[in-house]
């Protein structure tokens, strides 16, 4: 006797599917450490987030001008995502971590959902729903405590979606009051979603088949949406100013336009790569001198126009445009022409964008295996393997989040010269004392980026394992290239800005190299460099109290604090 399932009956086993698959890549998060790669900015050592639900840390959320002091970043309903699971789960990790991997299953489930509503098709709504939730580059958005904006402002751009879709069958006022509220909220999860009208007018085009050629239908269409572009102007003026305010700058300095559309261009074409072979995935991929040649920029345009221009003639298969510039679109924001960050593209940044592509791939492969014979049996077995090697990879891929070792060692693997990925990984060995290992790895972040910064770190290793020779020599060399004309400053509270690393540099230096001439019995010389960090820094602690210990211990000086 043959059994038969419902179309309901499928909706509700394909959900706990999706979810169960999920909780197999992801539960392994649960012994996961936070890694020092933003989670220090974002939680463990905020300190409004570490203080829990209070009346300060919710006027930290909301307030951008306070968070671009920690972060230049404004998500003000992220950083209450983080201060709730501060409160309920203090400093472990493992919560944190699979509070993502929740936002997530809601975020596959709705996307599934979401897309057999609208299109009414079961099989390819849920299989751009567990590419979804099973693609490797969605890793860093899960694995990653601080990327709990891309889980949470996706779900509200689902539930915009879902809004939406739910006004078009029967527009009215309270309906569209829906889409603005779910708009807002996800826009203030992360101004990524400014794209969200665009997404909305292509979702007109295919599969809510509102859309037409005539001009009183298009302008009709657009300002149905004016209120949400007015929001996304808004918002992304907000977060201009935060990232100017809190340095959220490239740390190779600005790149040039033509740069910055180079690597657009080549991004573009990486990120497409990516999502049909994942391997070699990196938590930052360096910019470097390969990233800019001109064959390859000419290469990766080549492809993004004759693509575009194939989706566009053969525009009878609209969820082919719909996919195709919802990848595109969705991606203007973070593709690097206005640059934040020293990144040339990122994993987390595929996680909206790759919706485009699952929707061309589900619905154009079970449009060109409709009439095949065997396409019952075909299609079931090759979308099995597919996400179970997906499965597979994501699960590998999510390891190598469990701690900052694992994962810039894999960083550094994969991506030729990665000098942040060598950076991070040497502050983790510092921090864990390992020393010698981690002078290696400032050593290799000097041979493509040269930096005071880097330098002075090492100097702090060296005076800790008391090569005091090597500190004198370290900062006579670094110290000149600093202007001795350094004007006194007050850095507290510390904002990040170029000027203010360059005095810390500065004063600490003066600090390190007083303490080894000390050691070294050169005391006059010890408190000279110990006066001069206190004459840039009045409040600088530490050397006042060195200063004054020299001086007490050798009386034989000629000068006094007082008079220094």
């Amino acid at each position: 006797m043959k059994i038969t399932i419902s179309n309901k009956l499928w909706t509700v086993l394909i959900c706990l599917i999706l979810t169960f698959a999920i909780f197999a890549v992801y539960w392994q998060v649960r012994n996961h450490d936070f890694v020092n790669f933003d989670d220090n900015y974002y939680i463990y050592n905020n300190p409004y987030i570490q203080n829990g639900l209070t009346p300060q840390s919710i006027a930290y959320a909301f307030n951008f001008v306070k968070e671009v002091d920690q972060t230049g970043v404004w998500h003000p309903l992220t950083s209450l995502s983080h201060i709730f699971d501060m409160e309920f789960f203090g400093l472990n990790p493992g919560r944190h971590h699979l509070m993502n991997v929740v936002f997530h299953i809601i975020n596959t489930l709705l996307l599934f959902l979401v897309f057999r509503y609208m299109t009414g098709n079961l099989w390819p709504s849920a299989f751009i729903a567990a590419v979804f939730a099973l693609h490797p580059q969605h890793v860093e958005s899960v694995a990653w405590a601080s990327e709990r904006k891309d889980v949470l402002s996706t779900m509200f751009l689902m539930l915009t979606i879902f809004a939406y879709a739910y006004y078009t069958r029967r527009p009215s006022i309270p309906r569209y009051i829906l889409i603005i509220a779910a708009c807002v909220l996800g826009l203030m999860s992360k101004p990524m979603l400014v794209t969200l009208p665009f997404i909305l007018l292509l979702l007109d085009y295919w599969p809510l088949q509102r859309f037409s050629f005539e001009l009183k239908k298009i302008y009709r269409l657009v300002g149905e949406k004016i209120p949400l572009f007015v929001l996304s102007g808004i918002v992304c003026i907000i977060s201009f100013s935060a990232q100017k305010i809190g340095g959220a700058v490239a740390a190779t300095g600005d790149l040039p336009l033509k740069f910055r559309v180079f690597n657009a261009a080549i991004a573009y074409a990486e990120y497409l790569e990516k999502f049909f072979y994942p391997v070699n995935l990196s938590a930052y991929y360096s910019i470097g001198a390969d990233n800019f040649i001109l064959y390859q920029f000419l290469v990766c345009l080549a492809v993004l126009i004759v693509l575009s221009a194939a989706v566009i003639f053969l525009h009878r298969r609209r969820y082919l445009a719909v996919g195709w510039f919802w990848f595109l679109g969705t991606l203007v924001p973070v593709i690097g022409l206005v640059q934040v960050g020293s990144q040339r593209m990122a994993d987390r940044y595929s996680y909206i964008p790759q919706i485009g592509l699952a929707v061309m791939l589900a619905w154009g492969i079970s449009e060109l295996f409709r009439n095949t014979k065997y396409r019952k049996v075909f299609l079931p077995a090759a979308s099995v393997i597919l996400l179970s090697i997906l499965t597979i990879m994501s699960y590998r891929q999510t390891a190598t989040w469990r701690n900052s070792v694992t994962l810039f060692e894999r960083a550094i693997k994969v991506v030729p010269n990665n000098w942040y990925a060598h950076k991070l990984l040497a502050f983790t060995l510092q921090n864990q004392k390992q020393y010698d290992r981690a002078i290696q790895h400032y050593q290799e972040v000097l041979k493509t980026m040269p930096s005071l910064d880097i330098q002075h770190n090492i100097g702090d290793i060296l005076l800790l394992q008391g090569k005091y020779d090597d500190v004198i020599a370290l900062y006579q060399q670094i110290l000149p290239e600093i202007p001795e004309n350094a004007e006194p400053v007050d850095i507290s509270p510390p904002k990040y800005s170029k000027e203010y690393e360059i005095l810390r540099i500065y004063t600490e230096g003066h600090v390190n190299l007083g303490i080894a001439l000390e050691h070294k019995g050169n005391i006059e010389q010890a408190v000279k460099h110990y006066r001069e960090a206190l004459r840039v820094r009045s409040d600088f602690t530490r050397a006042r109290d060195l200063l004054e210990n020299a001086l007490a211990n050798h009386k034989s000086l000629p000068d006094t604090l007082e008079n220094r």
